[in-house]
């Protein structure tokens, strides 16, 4: 019922259950939020950090998203990623050292060649985008600073 009202944001944090729980609850809540989707359109976004954790490589349900443009799926272990979330991936935005290496790691994952670019090493502030279909070449963009500390991974 939160989610009725469209001004209301929702947050889930998965971080009290045990690693072998995750995927089986994001299951029945991301089949939820799909159908909620479709009868309201919303949430226009839906944003899954660890997602290895929540669609780990031994994950044995087709993976499907009616809006692919609108779900953020973050993770730094592409490579323990169930297949089928892989291939839905259309864009890749990479962060921190060795730019190179972690979209190669990607790529690998999905039996996809790395396109050649050159794998300059960052700065602070920046990261690299590519957007997997249709030839381009990833491209390096600056982030803008947070405003607020993060904290990640509080219990």
């Amino acid at each position: 019922n939160i989610l009725e009202n469209p001004d209301t944001n929702l947050v889930i944090n998965l971080v009290g259950l045990a690693i072998q729980e995750r995927p089986s609850f994001f299951k029945n809540i991301f089949t939820d939020l799909q159908d909620f989707r479709a009868r309201t359109g919303r949430p226009h976004w839906i944003v899954l950090d660890e997602t290895h954790h929540l669609m780990p490589a031994e994950w044995d349900t087709p993976f499907s998203s009616p809006s692919p443009h609108s779900l953020l799926m973050i993770t730094v272990h592409p490579d323990q990623m169930a297949a089928d979330a892989l291939a839905a991936i259309a864009c890749v935005v990479v962060l921190g050292k060795s730019p190179g290496e972690r979209l190669e790691a990607f790529t690998n994952s999905v039996g996809d060649s790395l396109p050649s670019f050159e794998d300059h090493h960052i700065q602070p502030g920046e990261a690299i985008f590519w957007e997997r279909y249709g030839g381009a070449l990833p491209v390096r963009f600056r982030i803008h600073p947070n405003r607020s500390e993060r904290r990640r991974h509080r219990r």
